[in-house]
């Protein structure tokens, strides 16, 4: 047999190989539930061995409880990628992850957000024994909190999405010292934020991307974005944000997009924009924004801006001369 049809023939129970290379090879897996109808342990060391990526499926038509282990994967150990979908899982042990040292990418949805009494739960030492892992998704758990220094067993991550949760804080993110150092996006949109606060998140050095919409920040402190100097993209909006510190961006020189949409916006402190003379979309739709406080004055230093979206506001006039002259779009 070859070593394609030689997979074929002993695919584990309820999962389906799809074959990357002669030598790689995926595997789905449509289960009810993790822990005591299916799990890891019954891989024969073929299996094991040539598994390079696993999707586990979780029964979504009826509401059926997993479980997992300490080391639940850790037969898996030449294992990249792991995604777990729809697996209604309330805790994620110490040594969830142990013995997969080479895992790139980590999905976790148990889309508790369909089930409003299920929350996920993770322990300081959920995340340990990773230490190659770049790509972490979390989104859609229920996470109302995550313990301290909870990133920081993962040195090389540098996706982290954790969107849909119930997160009040920023500062739940437990970015402190050297953790998380490594960091290019951070997905914090559709939690329940309300405060950006002072330096929350000024050890992400490296930070390009960032993503804080469909939250209920209402208060954006000075010095919010400190030490944020690789900020490329910022997406603010769907918020309950009223009006930004003078000085928010003064850390943020390199930003080229900012979307501040759907907020409730009123007041535009002069020279806000001064400092991103990098900024080619700035998005301010529908917020509640006067010709009082847009003026040529808002739009200075911009040089490189491009495209410009103002609609849905309050503004009486519009004076063409107000914007620079590059803008290849406006919406009025």
């Amino acid at each position: 047999l070859t070593f394609s049809h030689a997979l074929e023939s002993m695919a584990p129970q309820n999962c389906e190989w799809n074959l990357a290379s002669n030598i790689q090879a995926s595997l789905q897996c449509n289960i009810r539930t993790f822990g005591s109808d299916w799990n890891i342990s019954h891989f024969s060391s073929d299996q094991s061995e040539h598994t390079k990526s696993l999707s586990v499926d979780c029964s979504d038509v009826l509401f059926f409880q997993s479980s997992l282990e300490p080391r639940a994967f850790q037969r898996l150990y030449h294992m990249l990628h792991l995604d777990i979908e729809y697996c209604k899982l309330t805790k994620l042990p110490d040594g969830t992850f142990l013995g997969l040292d080479n895992l790139e990418s980590l999905v976790v949805r148990t889309h508790n957000s369909d089930w409003s009494a299920m929350a996920l739960e993770l322990t300081g030492d959920s995340l340990v024994g990773m230490p190659r892992l770049e790509r972490l998704d979390l989104g859609e758990n229920n996470i109302w909190n995550l313990p301290k220094h909870i990133f920081c067993p993962l040195p090389a991550l540098q996706h982290l999405n954790l969107t849909a949760n119930r997160l009040q804080e920023v500062s739940e993110v437990g970015v402190i010292g050297s953790c998380g150092a490594q960091l290019v996006t951070l997905d914090l949109s559709s939690n329940d934020l309300v405060t950006l606060p002072e330096a929350g998140l000024t050890g992400l050095q490296s930070l390009r991307k960032l993503f804080i919409q469909y939250n209920a920040i209402s208060n954006v402190q000075d010095g919010a974005l400190l030490g944020l100097s690789s900020l490329n993209v910022l997406n603010m909006s769907s918020n309950r944000i009223i009006t930004l510190p003078p000085d928010v961006f003064n850390e943020t020189t390199g930003l080229q997009k900012l979307y501040m949409q759907n907020n409730s916006l009123n007041i535009v402190a002069p020279g806000l924009f001064a400092a991103l003379s990098h900024l080619t979309v700035l998005d301010m739709s529908y917020n509640q924004l006067t010709s009082e406080w847009v003026t040529a004055d808002t739009f200075h230093g911009l040089y490189r801006l491009v495209v410009l979206n103002l609609s849905h506001n309050r503004l009486a006039q519009i004076n063409l001369d107000m914007f620079p002259r590059h803008i290849s779009s406006t919406s009025p």
